[in-house]
């Protein structure tokens, strides 16, 4: 039957002539649009993400001022500054502000001892200047509240410095305050504005950074011979801190346990830092205004003064 109107060719079509595949049609190609939608999802996303981020992170910071930890340290930070406030009369201060007001006043360091009789004109190393200095120019510029500030806060820094580092030991707040009110009690004869109060913030931040050093393995080892620079002009009593270094260089090397103690032995890449940095420390030693008689003055107090 032929109905005249419709025409079929049922010739075979070659392998060129095919229909190609939906996905290589150009209009059902998606990438370009997939690529444009996930872009801008990407560029609008962070945005909210980040402030919810900050405003968790803020809240939860809020939330640490309340805790048990954070009342204990507030506690002993109080504290602190009532020690520190009945303790401000020390019979070395105006000796010290005496020293200051001289350097600033001569631009130099005074040689000679011009204050005693039985000893004046001895020739003298005023081995706190830069302790001195700070203290001094505190007291300039508010008198003895100005040397209260300076105090206080030193005393404080040290005691929350203190707290932290028995805190990452004990993971117990209460026995954190405890061990650092221990540690208050047997500093008590020297709380008062002397110099080895920066002293001690020295030795507290090499400790702390040795001590991470010593657990973690990675710690700001550079900061240790700026330290050692710092606290050789603040206060003689850095050949504690070679102590201590000595001390942590010493623990690494033993190599087998000590009943429940575990030996942690240190790494050659390890032991080389320490000793690049113990060698950088006491070369940091010397850069003071007095050179070597300031590095030997310790040494010279514990064998030959009397």
């Amino acid at each position: 039957m032929n109905f005249g109107h419709v025409a079929h060719d049922y010739t075979p079509c070659r392998q060129s002539d095919r229909v190609p595949p939906p996905a290589t049609l150009p209009f059902l190609d998606l990438s370009e649009h997939r690529a444009k939608m996930t872009s801008a999802a990407t560029a609008t996303e962070p945005v909210p993400g980040r402030a919810a981020r900050q405003e968790n992170w803020l809240r939860r910071d809020f939330r640490g001022l309340f805790t048990f930890p954070a009342a204990i340290l507030a506690i002993l930070v109080a504290k602190a500054f009532w020690t520190c406030r009945d303790r401000i009369a020390d019979t070395d201060l105006w000796w010290h502000l005496r020293n200051a007001q001289y350097i600033l006043a001569h631009r130099g360091f005074p040689t000679t001892d011009t204050y005693s009789f039985t000893a004046a004109g001895s020739p003298w190393i005023d081995h706190s200047w830069l302790s001195e200095v700070i203290y001094y120019s505190a007291y300039r510029t508010l008198g003895l509240r100005g040397v209260f500030v300076i105090f206080s806060l030193a005393i404080a820094t040290l005691t929350t410095v203190t707290f932290f580092l028995c805190m990452k030991r004990t993971r117990d707040p209460f026995a954190a305050g405890v061990m650092t009110i221990l540690g208050g009690l047997l500093a008590m004869v020297g709380f008062t504005p002397r110099a080895q109060n920066f002293g001690w913030l020295c030795f507290v931040a090499v400790f702390a950074i040795l001590l991470r050093f010593r657990t973690t393995r990675e710690a700001p080892l550079w900061l240790i011979p700026p330290l050692f620079c710092l606290w050789i002009n603040c206060h003689p009593g850095w050949p504690m801190g070679i102590v201590l270094f000595a001390i942590m260089l010493l623990s690494g090397l033993i190599k087998n346990d000590i009943g429940e103690l575990a030996a942690a032995p240190w790494q050659g890449t390890e032991l080389k830092r320490l000793a690049v940095t113990a060698g950088l420390s006491v070369a940091a030693l010397f850069i003071n205004p007095f050179g070597w008689r300031l590095v030997l003055y310790p040494f010279d107090v514990l064998l030959r003064q009397k």
